[in-house]
């Protein structure tokens, strides 16, 4: 779902539309401490929008759809990989707006954790030109969009005050 109300104004005054998307923390835990886990993220193709970034798998939001349902979409055609929007959990949203951009300059980042435990995932690449298991206590060594590494920082709070 793409808003129609104004975010902030790009470098001639023009306001543009917020870009919303729906984006996975596909985790596992290894312990009880806040940073003792892994996470799956993608690497953006260098060709495309924030080229060479790491990314959380998910997409933009369509009219009607919730974040849940958006990012189980988004999985199922980016990394076929299957789950159900009720097993999601929304954690936070972050918003970036970055006018060196071609298009989609302000966007807003809905974050849903999926916990998989020792479930066995097999995704298969579909559209980044990477994936990596990525440890919580490194994840800050990795380039990520501005609004990605905020919404990490959210979800290990959001994970902490749940107790792990």
């Amino acid at each position: 779902m793409t808003k129609s109300n104004p975010a902030s104004p790009d470098d001639e005054g023009h306001c543009e539309p917020i870009t919303e998307v729906a984006v996975a923390v596909i985790h596992h835990t290894r312990g009880p401490g806040p940073t003792e886990g892994a996470l799956l993220a993608t690497l953006r193709a260098p060709e495309g929008l924030r080229g060479d970034l790491w990314e959380l798998p998910g997409g933009k939001i369509d009219p009607g759809e919730t974040p849940q349902v958006a990012v189980c979409r988004e999985l199922r055609e980016e990394l076929e990989l299957e789950f159900v929007p009720t097993q999601g959990r929304l954690f936070g949203t972050a918003g970036d707006h970055d006018p060196s951009q071609p298009r989609e300059r302000t966007v807003r980042l809905h974050g849903v954790a999926f916990e998989v435990g020792d479930r066995r995932l097999e995704p298969r690449l579909q559209v980044a030109r990477d994936l990596a298991w990525i440890d919580f206590d490194t994840f800050e060594a990795y380039a990520w969009p501005p609004a990605t590494r905020r919404l990490l920082a959210t979800f290990l709070n959001w994970r902490t005050a749940r107790g792990g």
